[in-house]
């Protein structure tokens, strides 16, 4: 045991060494750039997770301000003209090899309001992320935040990501009511045993939604008397969003929700997110009975602010509150079905509506239909942005409550799967080279991106040639490599375009060579084996002219975790993985034999992980006593691999690690115990 301490002792004490830069020296000698490209194919199977992109050396002691989380950047709205009163959250991430074993602090301030605050951050294990909290904020509507937040961790060794900065200008706005758009059927089991508990959220709450339901003719044979009332402008907006299966909802024209909606946090999540952020216009509807059959729709909109710009649409729409049959119409048990879809007026396109300030109004007339039930219906209206999809804000002519409803026993064992219009193409398994854009660069020597801030990233590019599901960031779930609150989903699982290529481009990586490993986390598990969706990771080292593929799985060989029929969230670390990728595969030498640099070099060992073998590279530039040797994770040393005097020069050596247990193992160089460099390797058998 006091052998174990000692070793433990020297090669902490190597490390820190190596952390203070002492004797560590970085090669320059030649420095590269890439990009990386992630395309995924859809096959409507379950969902995809990215996380946590690093290239490079890591340091060893080395903490980042990686994301303001709840103030937005640019330009927001208040819910409304009083001021607002805040508790800034940041994340803090750990991004160094070694654990910091100390508290430190971290500052936040805005000059423009003259706010400042201090918090206080925990000891925290490598890799690992946290959230802190600084005093309240209380902001003004109009206010612009300039905001700053620091580290002052003492013994960092990389002050390039110490300091997060962030502009945002917070605007008095409206409240807003919350579009949801289901798309059913009566003649759908899965719509039968999900409907019910999305029907009780909008009940609870009916004052703040906007609920329209469109039913469909799927499954096939189609017989949904609701759907052959009006199948035309049903499959208008039906194709508009994509939507191939049942139940399908997708709340103010951004959010798709998963399945189950009785998991309360499904809806509710998304929904707080929506009320809570104000919006730049307001829209208010007033319906009267005209004498005769005839309604009467005005529509008075106010534009708050000039709009970006967009494709501004003004939709009108008559929905039935509660259609009721003596028998089920379908093929189901049901009977009652809830804020139907009924027309859309003029049409299912809209009304080109202005992006200037100002004052609008609109009035529609509409005939009753003898089929419906005038103390049921309503005009829902909302402006959508074409462009984006989004619903800026939506009203209704009058909120109509009805008795509350029992919510059925829940059966944890039905299908949670969407019944599937089946007329879709088969997945297409081909990509094409893509023209890549140079964009901003990361800080130097360790390249990252977690994710934890707004998504895209700076710099990054989605490109989503069909205008449905793409890649997009998810809270409350994150990759095993660092900590953190977010990642990248590819939403599969609801993605019915079968075959379709979305990509998601990275900003340049700059100051990387041959000796650095690319790295990212990645989690999926498979639906059933005839959906298929794949991932492809392709790389550039000339700005996107050429690309070599690096990364190419599907189905199963891609699957992280067993398959099920449930939308798919990893929930624990081993769900995920972590590929590496040693960048010597497509970048040239960093030393050639003969090119003495003027310092000691350890290189990162190649490849890493291994198994049972790999390559250590160092470069002496005067000859000197080296010793290279291995150590456990314990800080025992097990192998040593050279001990004697050599000249200045550039030497490999190969390591066997057949006789030890796979783990985490250390390597060290020391020449005449002065010069100390110390790197980590994981061997896997």
């Amino acid at each position: 045991m006091r052998r174990i301490i000692i070793n433990i002792t020297i090669l902490f004490c190597i490390l820190i060494l190596s952390s203070f830069g002492i004797h560590k020296f970085t090669d320059t000698a030649q420095s590269n750039q890439i990009i990386l490209a992630f395309i995924t194919y859809n096959g409507f199977g379950n969902n995809l997770y990215i996380d946590n992109i690093s290239i490079g050396e890591r340091f060893m002691n080395d903490v980042a301000v990686t994301s303001i989380n709840n103030i937005k950047k640019d330009t927001s709205f208040t819910p409304g003209l009083n001021s607002i009163s805040i508790i800034p959250e940041v994340n803090v991430t750990n991004l160094g090899l070694a654990n910091v074993p100390d508290s430190f602090r971290v500052t936040m301030t805005i000059a423009s309001l003259g706010y400042s605050s201090i918090d206080s951050v925990p000891p925290l294990s490598t890799g690992q992320s946290i959230t802190i909290y600084f005093d309240s904020l209380l902001i003004i509507p109009g206010s612009d935040l300039d905001i700053k937040v620091y580290s002052s961790l003492q013994n960092d060794t990389n002050r390039t990501n110490d300091t997060l900065e962030q502009f945002s200008l917070i605007l008095p706005g409206v409240k807003r009511n919350v579009l949801i758009e289901e798309w059913t059927s009566s003649t759908s089991p899965s719509c039968s045993s999900h409907d019910p508990f999305l029907n009780s959220f909008i009940d609870s709450n009916l004052q703040t939604v906007v609920p329209i339901k469109y039913h469909l003719g799927i499954p096939p044979p189609g017989n949904d008397s609701m759907y052959l009332y009006n199948p035309l402008q049903s499959e208008e907006r039906r194709n508009y969003y994509f939507v191939n299966s049942v139940p399908t909802t997708i709340m103010d024209g951004k959010t798709r929700i998963s399945l189950p909606y009785y998991v309360d946090s499904v809806l509710t999540k998304s929904y707080n997110y929506r009320i809570e952020t104000g919006t730049p216009l307001s829209i208010n509807v007033t319906d009267i009975r005209l004498t005769g059959d005839t309604i009467q729709s005005t529509i008075d909109v106010n534009i708050m602010y000039t709009l970006p710009q967009g494709d501004y649409r003004l939709r009108v729409m008559a929905i039935e509150r509660l259609i009721s049959y003596s028998s089920p119409p379908g093929t189901t048990s049901d009977s009652m079905f809830y804020d139907v879809f009924r027309k859309a007026y003029p049409d299912s396109v809209g009304t080109l509506i202005s992006n200037n300030a100002g004052s609008y109004q609109f009035v529609y007339k509409y005939l009753r239909d003898p089929v419906w039930v005038d103390s049921m219906i309503y005009t829902a209206a909302f402006i959508q942005n074409d462009n984006t999809k989004e619903i800026i804000n939506s009203a209704k002519g009058k909120t109509i409550v009805l008795p509350a409803r029992k919510l059925p026993q829940i059966n944890y064992s039905f299908d949670y799967k969407p019944d599937i219009d089946f007329g879709i193409s088969d997945i297409i398994k081909f990509y094409n080279p893509i023209i890549l854009e140079n964009s901003d660069s990361l800080s130097k020597e360790f390249n990252f991106e977690l994710f934890e801030g707004p998504f895209p990233p700076p710099g990054f590019q989605v490109f989503n040639p069909d205008g449905n599901i793409t890649f997009s960031d998810i809270k409350n779930v994150n990759g095993i490599s660092f900590g953190g609150n977010k990642c990248v989903k590819m939403a599969f699982y609801d993605y019915n375009d079968i075959g379709q290529k979305d990509t998601m481009i990275t900003r340049v990586f700059d100051s990387v060579s041959s000796t650095d490993t690319l790295r990212f986390d990645y989690s999926y598990a498979q639906y059933l084996s005839s959906y298929v969706d794949s991932l492809i990771v392709i790389i550039s080292t000339d700005g996107g002219s050429t690309y070599t593929t690096i990364f190419e799985k599907a189905g199963k060989n891609l699957a992280t975790s067993p398959a099920t029929t449930i939308s798919y969230a990893p929930s624990s670390a081993n769900q995920w993985r972590t590929f590496y990728y040693p960048l010597s595969q497509v970048l040239p030498p960093t030393n050639i034999h003969g090119n003495i640099p003027d310092k000691f070099i350890l290189s990162q060992n190649y490849p890493n992980p291994f198994n049972p073998s790999t390559t250590i590279k160092y470069v002496l530039h005067v000859p000197g006593k080296v010793s290279i040797k291995i150590y456990d994770i314990t800080g025992k040393s097990v192998v040593a691999l050279v001990n004697k005097k050599q000249e200045a020069d550039s030497y490999e050596i190969e390591f066997n690690a057949n006789s030890l247990s796979s783990g985490v193992y250390f390597y060290s160089l020391i020449v005449d115990g002065n010069f100390v460099d110390t790197k980590k390797m994981v061997f896997i058998k």
